[in-house]
């Protein structure tokens, strides 16, 4: 090997190691703002449906007010009494809602964002970044 070589290959050492180093970075951004965006969308995906069981929630209960008073009137032949009547669908409807609740509770729970996840990925990179650079 002759000496400038040796020469040339020392001198694009530095080069190298700071394009290194401007690549990790530019690596360790990239992947800070993945995060960031892929978080957003799972806030906002989450929010969405919550909001979508909350109108079905109120389109439900008008639904079910409507279903209940039938219930009573159709019962008027078995029982007279309107407050017994109006008592036994309510006990009814209200054990319907609180299962529907609890389903769609449960739903929710299991499609949350998982923000831990993006958390240690976060702290992963950032910790990567610390010792490289």
């Amino acid at each position: 090997m002759n000496d400038k070589s040796v020469t040339q290959r020392d001198q694009n050492l530095p080069a190298i190691v700071s394009r290194i180093a401007d690549d990790v970075k530019d690596l360790a951004k990239e992947h800070l703002e993945l995060a960031r965006k892929e978080l957003g969308q799972d806030l906002k995906t989450s929010g969405v449906d919550a909001s979508v069981v909350m109108l079905g929630g109120v389109v439900t209960a008008i639904g079910l007010a409507l279903v209940c008073l039938a219930a009573v009137i159709a019962l008027t032949p078995w029982i007279p009494t309107l407050w017994v009547r109006v008592l036994i669908t309510a006990v009814v409807y209200t054990l319907i809602g609180t299962m529907l609740v609890g389903m769609f509770a449960k739903r929710l729970r299991r499609d949350a964002p998982d923000l831990e996840r993006s958390e240690r990925q976060a702290r992963t990179t950032m910790r990567t970044i610390q010792q490289k650079v």
